[in-house]
C-alpha cells in the first residue's frame, strides 16, 4: 500500500486499503504506529488523479469509520 495505495485485491482498485481500514478498533490501539501509517497512506489515496468516484466512496467511506475509531 505504500507504494500503491490503491492496490488492487479481487474486488476493486483500493479494496486493500478498505480492508486495513476496517480493522478492528482494538488492533489500531495496540498499534497507533500502524494507525498512523494508514491514515497517511489513505490520505494519500485521495490525492491520486486516477481514483473513480466509486473507488473514492469506498474508500472514504472506510476512512470515516477509521478515523472516529479508538
Amino acid at each position: 500500500l505504500q507504494q500503491n495505495p490503491l492496490a488492487e485485491g479481487h474486488f476493486y482498485p483500493g479494496d486493500l486499503l478498505v480492508s486495513v481500514l476496517q480493522a478492528e478498533s482494538n488492533f489500531w490501539s495496540a498499534h497507533p504506529n500502524l494507525k498512523i501509517e494508514a491514515k497517511r497512506i489513505a490520505d494519500e489515496a485521495f490525492e491520486i488523479p486516477s481514483i473513480s468516484k466509486i473507488e473514492c466512496e469506498a474508500v472514504r467511506e472506510a476512512y470515516n469509520s477509521f478515523i472516529v475509531s479508538k
